[in-house]
């Protein structure tokens, strides 16, 4: 996931583990809402709310009581380092490394075989995967074709509307008979 873990950064986590779970993966918070915030309670190793864990998790490890889903989950977090501490009690601070997409050419969650994309197809993410598409475009030389072919299409549909809109004028004025 591009981060290098240090021995310190090994015995925090261990650390946090047994603090927060007691190292059950299947731990969970006792009570239907123990925090009173209507968030559930936290689950597995790290001791993740649900929606905390959902905004984190890496794609294809969704299992909130799968340990290794939940540090896949710890590294996500952009701020992971300084996240970390000696004991129980945390929460990740920063912003989901590999929710944007993005370019990799070393192996991660995919580049393991030379340059790869990953563009996102969320709504909410639609102006990232534009920019990512159009970089697509560029780095396969392709920008000035796509640019064309835009305005063809743009033409032909204008053509078909402009044909549309002459054919309801036409029939209104009684110009044109129907078949």
């Amino acid at each position: 996931m591009h981060t290098s873990v240090t021995p310190t950064d090994i015995r925090k986590i261990i650390s946090m583990i047994a603090g927060e779970s007691g190292g059950n993966p299947k731990a969970v918070q006792p009570g239907a809402d123990p925090d009173g915030d209507g968030s559930g309670p936290a689950r597995g190793l790290l001791q993740y709310k649900t929606s905390t864990f959902n905004a984190y998790k890496v794609r294809g490890h969704g299992n909130i009581y799968h340990g290794w889903d939940q540090l896949l989950a710890l590294f996500n977090d952009s701020n992971w380092r300084n996240d970390i501490h000696f004991g129980a009690g945390w929460g990740p601070t920063g912003h989901a490394r590999y929710a944007n997409g993005g370019i990799a050419n070393q192996p991660s969650i995919f580049g393991e075989a030379g340059p790869e994309m990953a563009i996102p197809l969320s709504a909410v993410k639609s102006s990232r995967s534009y920019e990512l598409f159009i970089r697509l475009l560029q780095l396969l030389q392709l920008e000035t074709i796509f640019s064309q072919l835009i305005v063809i299409i743009i033409s032909v549909k204008s053509l078909i509307r402009l044909s549309i809109y002459l054919l309801l004028f036409l029939r209104h004025h009684q110009l044109l008979k129907p078949a």
